[in-house]
């Protein structure tokens, strides 16, 4: 897509991108747990944990027999 003098990447950027370069990473926080700090709000926290990774991006141009399994869905 142009727009004026411009090429603005939008549609479709995320695969356009993975295409060129397959490296991923990410990270999730879960557990969750507010920390309470009672009258002062600067005490105020948050135990939790997370995971990270990095790996390869895989594009699947067909998913049939894929099926998605998570406790998030």
């Amino acid at each position: 897509m142009r727009r004026g003098d411009t090429e603005v990447i939008d549609e479709g950027r995320k695969i356009d991108l993975a295409r060129r370069d397959s490296r991923v990473g990410f990270e999730i926080d879960c557990e969750l747990v507010p920390v309470s700090g009672g009258n002062n709000p600067c005490k105020y926290s948050e135990c939790f944990a997370s995971v990270i990774g990095f790996g390869h991006l895989s594009i699947l141009d067909d998913c049939a027999g894929f099926t998605v399994k998570s406790r998030w869905l």
